[in-house]
């Protein structure tokens, strides 16, 4: 799955054009099968589908996912270069 996602989120961004944004809309299991190629994720309750991730050491979640929520990836020259939570009310 985590070689699946990124194949098709970099062919995604592979043909975009500057200032242009996509929704990839995903599951959580899909979700953190892709940020496994940059982020850090820690399950910290699995019966509760608790994780912390981070990114450069940076904390971007330390819970569920919620509803309504979802993740904001920043490329740079097709380039992973920040993430943060959107819709969040933490």
């Amino acid at each position: 799955m985590k070689v699946r996602m990124k194949t098709a989120i970099d062919s995604i961004v592979g043909q975009m054009e500057e200032g242009e944004t996509a929704l990839v809309v995903s599951h959580a299991t899909a979700i953190c099968a892709y940020l496994l190629s940059y982020c850090e994720i820690e399950v910290k309750d699995a019966a509760n589908k608790v994780r912390k991730i981070s990114f450069h050491g940076k904390e971007i979640l330390n819970d569920r996912f919620q509803p309504a929520e979802g993740f904001e990836i920043l490329f740079e020259n097709d380039v992973f270069s920040d993430i943060h939570v959107m819709g969040s009310e933490k």
